[in-house]
């Protein structure tokens, strides 16, 4: 029986281990939370709730895909993450995708031209996470 048990506490920790991580910047603890749960299931998610943070865990860790917030309050911003971000030799083919609630026509087209992979704007359910995330991670 306990054979058993450690087979499949090991089968849980290699497939956690083989799932793809996310870098999510987020400054709310709320939104980073409810994004937590959308994406626990087929993710793992490291959560830094500024900009400074986010290029800490950038530069300590690999990840599969950057989900960053554009307006994180105090600090730098999402822009600015972004550009440190694509200095990391590391992160010169990571996607990352902006969140943001700006929604006025043409900021689609401005954070595509600062050089995000793509765009999602809040609010947005579950599935409009994971569809976004599972395309921009197949197209890279």
């Amino acid at each position: 029986m306990t054979d058993n048990v450690s087979e499949v506490i090991s089968n849980q920790v290699s497939e956690q281990n083989s799932l793809p991580v996310i870098l999510l910047i987020e400054d709310d603890a709320i939104n980073a939370n409810v994004i937590q749960r959308f994406l626990k299931k087929d993710y793992k998610v490291d959560v830094a709730f500024n900009g400074a943070k986010g290029i800490e865990l950038a530069k300590a860790n690999i990840y599969n895909l950057v989900l960053l917030d554009i307006n994180l309050g105090r600090g730098i911003t999402g822009l600015e993450v972004l550009s440190e971000l694509k200095q990391m030799e590391k992160f010169s083919n990571i996607p990352v995708i902006a969140s943001t609630a700006y929604t006025m026509k043409g900021d689609r087209e401005k954070l595509l031209e600062a050089g995000f992979d793509d765009y999602i704007s809040k609010p947005y359910t579950m599935d409009e996470i994971l569809i976004k995330i599972k395309s921009v991670l197949e197209t890279h």
